[in-house]
């Protein structure tokens, strides 16, 4: 679970969070940027919000090593690479790449 804080405000239905305008780490920084950056609005406060986060901590580092499709020259993971004649392909430039050779 992650804290972070963000700026609410009543539509009239309802509190409604201004997702547009960012998160903020700390309370203090969502209030400053409130009153530096929004000092004539009303109706707008700070709020925390709660945040299940998924993703762990410290993220998993890439290991495996990239391959350049020969013919885009975007970097893929190798499962998405395919050898066509020599020729490192991606799935993308696949079917382009077999019409080419056959046609």
């Amino acid at each position: 679970m992650k804290i972070v804080y963000g700026l609410m405000t009543n539509t009239g239905s309802g509190n409604e969070f201004l997702y547009d305008l960012g998160v903020w780490e700390t309370e203090e920084a969502a209030s400053d940027y409130l009153a530096n950056k929004l000092p004539h609005s009303t109706g707008i406060w700070v709020e925390k919000i709660e945040i299940n986060d998924a993703s762990p901590e410290q993220f998993i580092p890439i290991t495996e090593k990239m391959i350049e499709c020969s013919q885009c020259g975007i970097e893929y993971s190798p499962e998405d690479i395919h050898v066509i004649d020599g020729m490192e392909v991606c799935l993308d430039c696949e079917p382009a790449l077999n019409e080419n050779l056959t046609g």
